[in-house]
């Protein structure tokens, strides 16, 4: 990125003479080694979520990352396909890290351009999706672990979904002619030896005044980040190696089921296999697989941004009416009796656009109910439903969990982070369209149909609003 591009601070650091604070060189004309491959990260530390067991008797589709179908809200098309990946918390939707005070920044990720020649600067043959363990000839992103100079001690392993953020800035990082024809693509797999080839000292945390290599680093300030400026990608981490489905049905889609009929992807590319493998990135040195969502939306308007943070300050509800907050700036009170005050909530300043997404009450537990999962509000083993026909009992059908999408990819107001509303479906009676099938069919009903019968919708109390992350594969994967 150019340095006179205002959206940045561009820092750049150019050679000095000799070898100079360069450890990784060979020599002072050789080539700079390549970081060792050291294997594979697992993500399914962070929650359940994240942890696919191809080996389970239980389930073997459960080895399997699957979609589920979705609805368009406004043509009710049920040609959707996204992949739920569970519960979003307030820390991840607070994008700029507002309200996370044991972090000065957002998760990252470096996007490094400029290499010219494969890894090591070697001729690695073809690349063969089933043999080879990443792809030579690319550089992959490299997530960071927060060693930048303004991210300094702002990283910690997470251990946990709430404390994982699927959301990642993007840095922008270039080789110069300096190093350029010294390295190879995928010669960088960690954070911290792109940093040391830049003149980065992990003991002082900074760089030595010239640098010895030649990278330009683009990074935002924390104003831009908190105006929503930079770019930002849906990049969930998942395994390397667990395979994503493209159909609906585990038999089609799943090498793992019994009878599987799933068709082996030739390259990362391939559109004709009934499956794919996740993208790869570096996380530490070691290969990190991750669904790519595409570039995140994001709101700068706080009416727009949910109130999800306790600003200290109390109020309460006057005349029938709540007072105390600042509503014109998206605050919410969280009182909803005149005897019980309550507390501002407040919205972080940028955020993710937010989706909202229909679900039947009588399909998925809503919060309160027994059985409701805090974590995995919309769990799989409910995503598949039984439909009895209400005159012959013994007349069952099995059919997709509604999912109904205010907004689709493509259309104003899309996301992949979701709010979700639990709606009565016995009290949508107006509705013009419903299912063909002759065993209980459906209403299906638009969003404008639904927000026209607003008693259909459960109410949620100020404050506790469900998100979870609906991620839709980006064109080409």
């Amino acid at each position: 990125m150019s340095q006179t591009n205002t959206l940045v601070r561009s820092v750049r650091f150019s050679s000095l003479p000799g070898c100079v604070l360069l450890s990784l060189l060979a020599g002072c004309n050789g080539l700079i080694d390549p970081d060792p491959y050291m294997g594979t990260i697992d993500p399914s530390g962070f929650d359940r979520q994240y942890r696919f067991q191809p080996t389970t008797r239980e389930d073997p589709a459960l080895g399997c990352l699957m979609p589920r179908r979705g609805w368009d809200g406004a043509s009710l098309s049920d040609g959707l396909r996204f992949y739920y990946l569970g519960a979003l918390y307030a820390a991840q939707i607070d994008l700029s890290g507002s309200f996370d005070t044991s972090r000065a920044l957002p998760a990252s990720v470096y996007q490094l351009t400029g290499c010219n020649a494969p890894e090591g600067r070697e001729d690695p043959g073809e690349f063969d999706i089933r043999t080879s363990n990443y792809d030579k000839r690319v550089q992959y992103p490299i997530l960071s672990q927060g060693l930048f100079p303004i991210q300094v001690g702002t990283a910690s392993e997470p251990t946990a979904q709430a404390s994982y953020k699927p959301f990642h800035l993007v840095i922008q990082a270039s080789l110069g002619t300096g190093v350029r024809d010294r390295m190879g693509c995928n010669d960088v797999k960690r954070e911290v030896s792109l940093l040391e080839r830049a003149g980065w000292d992990r003991a002082t945390k900074a760089f030595a005044e010239g640098g010895p290599t030649d990278i330009d680093f683009s990074f935002p300030s924390r104003e831009q980040i908190k105006a929503g400026t930079p770019r930002w990608k849906d990049w969930p981490m998942v395994n390397v190696g667990v395979p994503v489905g493209r159909s609906l049905d585990p038999v089609q889609s799943c090498p793992f089921v019994t009878g599987s009929k799933a068709t082996y992807p030739k390259s990362f590319t391939d559109q004709d296999s009934s499956f794919a493998f996740p993208s790869q990135a570096w996380f530490r040195g070691l290969l990190s697989g991750y669904l790519d969502g595409g570039d995140l939306p994001v709101s700068t308007e706080a009416k727009k941004c949910p109130a999800l943070f306790d600003s200290g300050r109390s109020c309460k509800i006057e005349s029938g009416m709540p007072t105390g907050c600042s509503f014109s700036d998206g605050e919410v009170c969280t009182a909803t009796d005149a005897a019980k005050p309550g507390t501002c909530l407040v919205p972080p300043p940028v955020c993710p656009v937010i989706n909202d997404l229909y679900v039947s009450k009588d399909e998925f537990v809503p919060p309160g109910g027994t059985g409701y999962d805090a974590a995995d509000p919309l769990p799989r083993a409910k995503s598949i439903v039984t439909l009895t026909d209400p005159v012959d009992m013994t007349k069952t059908r099995k059919a997709d969990a509604l999912a109904m999408f205010a907004a689709a990819p493509g259309q104003p107001g899309f996301s992949p982070v979701c709010r979700v509303r639990w709606v009565d479906l016995s009290k949508l009676t107006t509705c013009a369209k419903s299912e063909p099938d002759a065993i209980r069919p459906r209403p299906l009903c638009s969003v404008s149909e639904i927000l026209a019968n607003p008693t259909a919708i459960l109410p949620t109390a100020p404050g506790k609003d469900v998100y979870v992350h609906c991620l839709f594969l980006a064109s080409g994967k």
